[in-house]
């Protein structure tokens, strides 16, 4: 079994759960539950609605986008977190995550997470503001995209201009 700092130690990497407090740190460790994945087992699957993160102490899994690709295969170091959302709200994944050799791991079930948030109204205050900095990341990522497309269908439209022109000269 784990001592209590061993189980905080690799929080601490957590993006998601940079500035909380040592309290606040040692109720998640406390309430995370220890669970161990097996090689071929399913950690999170595409499509599925998530109740849960994971927190990756030890061991490797295998990423898959939506077309069934695999991703990447790579051991993760303590302090991986995957399907962070999932913990705050109902989340679909988009991917599906496979256990490459055995996992060790904390999982932080969203109904312990809003638990522990009823508790604690800074804990609760913290991750609303986690996620409104990713909804505010992915919404630049979006504008961006629609830029690029705005751009790109543009060009399409000069070519295709360009095309009659020429077509018009014959």
């Amino acid at each position: 079994m784990l001592s209590i700092n061993a189980l905080i130690v690799p929080l601490l990497g957590v993006s998601l759960f940079k500035d909380l407090k040592p309290l606040q740190l040692k109720a998640l460790a406390l309430n995370a539950e220890r669970i161990v994945f097996e090689p071929g087992e399913t950690l999170i699957e595409r499509g599925q609605f998530g109740t849960a993160a994971y927190l990756i102490i030890h061991g490797s899994v295998a990423v898959t986008d939506n077309m069934d690709a695999t991703l990447e295969s790579k051991s993760f170091s303590p302090g991986t977190l995957i399907g962070e959302m999932a913990m705050l709200v109902e989340t679909e994944h988009f991917s599906t995550v496979t256990v490459g050799e055995t996992v060790r791991a904390l999982a932080f079930h969203r109904s312990t997470m809003h638990r522990l948030m009823q508790v604690d109204q800074e804990l609760a205050a913290h991750f609303a503001e986690q996620i409104r900095l990713r909804l505010s990341e992915f919404g630049s990522v979006l504008r961006v995209a629609s830029n690029e497309m705005g751009d790109a269908h543009n060009q399409i439209e000069r070519l295709e201009g360009n095309q009659l022109a020429v077509g018009d000269e014959r």
